[in-house]
C-alpha cells in the first residue's frame, strides 16, 4: 500500500528537552480520539471491490509508534526507508505509523485511504497540542491499547460535501483512455520518461532540500510581483529545466527525443476548498489538475530572474485557477469506474505501459500555527510514494517559522539517477539565481 510521509522538528521552549517516549504515547492517546480516520481500516479488494473502511476496536500504539528507530540515520535515509515499508492490511492494525526520530523530529507515514497531503499537517498540529496539554506531561504511564468508542464517525465524503457530478465529456473521455491504446491518446506525445514497470516495486529515491524564512519570503513576493503564485512558478520552473535537461541527455540516454512535443503535469488540488473542511482535519479530499504544457525547446538558460519566463509562470496560474471547479470531476469519475467495473481494467492496464504523467507538484501550503504551549513546530517536510505508476514527485510545505522544505521523489528506475540529480540542483540553482539582485 502506498504512503506518504510528513515530519516536523520540535523544540522544547522551556527545558530544551528530548521528547519522551510515555509522553508521546499519552499524546497519541488524544490525538487518535480526536481524529477518527487515525481509527480505520480497509476491507475488501482494492482491484475489483467492493472495499469499505471498517472500524476498529482498537489501536495499539507498540503497532504504530516506533521509538528511535533509525539511529544516526539522515532524514533522507529515514524517509527512504519508510517509503520501501508498507502500511499493514489487517482489520487489526490502522493504516498509519508514527517515528521519533532523533532532534525531536517526528514522522507520520500514512495512507492516502485514509488522508491527503494537507492530513500530515492536521496530524502533526493535534500531535503539539496535545503534547502541551497539562495532563499529558503529568500523567502516569498506562496502557498502550486505545479503545476506540463506537460514536466516533468520520466526516462527510467529498461527494456530500460538494458537487462531483461528472460531464458527459469527462466520462467519454474516461473511458476512451481505458480501452484505446497509447497511441491514440494525448499522452502518446508527452515525454514521461520510462514506462511504468511491471513488477511490484515500491523503492523510491528521496531527495530533501530546504528555503530559509527569508529566501521563502523574497520569492513569494517576488511571484506576486510578477503575477503568479508560487505553485505556478515552480511549476513553470519544473518544465524549463526538464526542457533543458531532456535536451542535453538526448544524445547520452534519450533517443527520439524530438518526437515529443510536450509535457504531462499534474498540480494537485485541496477540495476541502469546495467542501469546507477544516485544514485540520485528516480526510482524503484531494484531485489533481491535469495539463499538457509544450516542452520548451528554447529555454534560456541559465535561468535568471531576468531570464526567467514569468509570463508563462501568469498564464499557469490563470488556466489553474479557471480549472479548481473541474477538478472535483475526477472523484466523480471514479467512482463510476468502479460501479460500472472497469476500475481494474483501468489501472492495471498502466503496468508497462506508458507512463501517463512526467511530474506531479503538491504544495501542502503552510502549517497552521500551534497556540503559544511548550511545544513548537520548526519545521514540516511533505513526501509521498508513487512508485509503480507515478511520475517524479515535488512536494512543497511551509512551515510556521517561514521557511519552506522541499522533497523530490520518484520510483527508483523511472529516470537515471544523475539525471534526477541534476534536476534537483537545478531547480534550486534557479530559485537562488532569481533572487539575486
Amino acid at each position: 500500500m502506498l504512503a506518504s510521509w510528513n515530519h516536523t522538528t520540535l523544540h522544547d521552549a522551556t527545558a530544551g528537552d528530548e521528547l519522551s517516549k510515555p509522553t508521546v504515547l499519552h499524546a497519541l492517546k488524544r490525538v487518535i480520539l480526536a481524529l477518527p480516520a487515525l481509527c480505520i481500516q480497509i476491507a475488501g479488494d482494492y482491484a475489483t471491490g467492493p472495499f469499505y473502511l471498517v472500524r476498529l476496536l482498537f489501536v495499539n500504539l507498540s503497532d504504530v509508534l516506533e521509538y528511535h528507530k533509525y539511529p544516526c540515520k539522515t532524514l533522507q535515509d529515514v524517509y527512504t526507508m519508510e517509503l520501501h515499508t508498507s502500511l499493514p492490511r489487517d482489520v487489526e492494525k490502522p493504516l498509519w505509523r508514527v517515528i521519533v526520530h532523533d532532534n525531536n523530529t517526528v514522522v507520520f507515514a500514512w495512507s492516502h485511504s485514509i488522508g491527503d497531503g494537507q492530513s500530515g499537517h492536521a496530524l502533526h498540529h493535534a500531535l503539539v497540542s496535545a503534547l502541551n496539554h497539562e495532563d499529558v506531561s503529568k500523567a502516569p504511564e498506562e496502557s498502550f491499547i486505545v479503545d476506540v468508542p463506537l460514536e466516533l464517525t468520520l466526516l462527510p465524503t467529498t461527494e456530500e460535501r460538494t458537487n462531483t457530478a461528472v460531464s458527459w465529456k469527462t466520462f467519454f473521455q474516461a473511458l476512451y483512455n481505458t480501452f484505446t491504446p497509447a497511441s491514440w491518446q494525448r499522452v502518446y506525445a508527452a515525454w514521461t520518461a520510462s514506462p511504468v514497470i511491471s513488477v511490484n516495486d515500491i523503492s523510491n529515491e528521496v531527495r530533501l532540500r530546504k528555503l530559509p524564512a527569508e529566501h521563502a519570503k523574497r520569492l513569494v513576493n517576488l511571484c506576486r510581483q510578477n503575477g503568479c503564485t508560487l505553485t505556478s512558478f515552480l511549476h513553470t520552473l519544473a518544465l524549463c529545466v526538464l526542457s533543458h535537461l531532456i535536451k542535453t541527455y538526448e544524445d547520452r540516454i534519450y533517443n527520439n527525443l524530438q518526437k515529443y512535443k510536450t509535457f504531462s503535469t499534474v498540480v494537485l488540488v485541496s477540495l476541502r476548498r469546495f467542501t469546507g473542511t477544516s485544514a485540520l482535519d485528516i480526510c482524503d479530499q484531494v484531485s489533481g489538475y491535469h495539463s499538457f504544457p509544450p516542452i520548451i525547446r528554447d529555454v534560456q538558460y541559465p535561468l535568471t530572474k531576468a531570464t526567467f519566463p514569468w509570463k508563462m509562470a501568469a498564464d499557469f496560474k490563470t488556466s489553474l485557477q479557471s480549472g479548481l471547479e473541474d477538478t472535483r470531476q475526477v472523484v466523480g469519475t471514479i467512482k463510476y469506474m468502479y460501479s460500472l467495473g472497469i476500475a481494474a481494467k483501468y489501472f492495471a492496464n498502466q503496468l508497462g505501459k506508458k507512463r501517463g504523467k512526467t511530474f506531479e507538484l503538491s504544495n501542502t501550503g503552510v502549517m497552521p500555527k500551534v497556540s503559544d504551549g511548550r511545544w513548537q513546530i520548526d519545521e514540516v517536510c511533505f513526501g509521498q510514494n508513487n512508485a509503480v505508476c507515478g511520475q517524479i514527485n515535488v512536494n512543497v510545505a511551509g512551515s510556521p517559522s517561514g521557511t519552506v522544505s522541499f522533497s523530490y521523489t520518484w520510483g527508483t528506475g523511472m529516470v537515471d539517477k544523475p539525471f534526477m540529480e541534476e534536476f534537483v540542483a537545478q531547480m534550486h540553482f534557479a530559485m537562488a539565481s532569481a533572487l539575486e539582485a
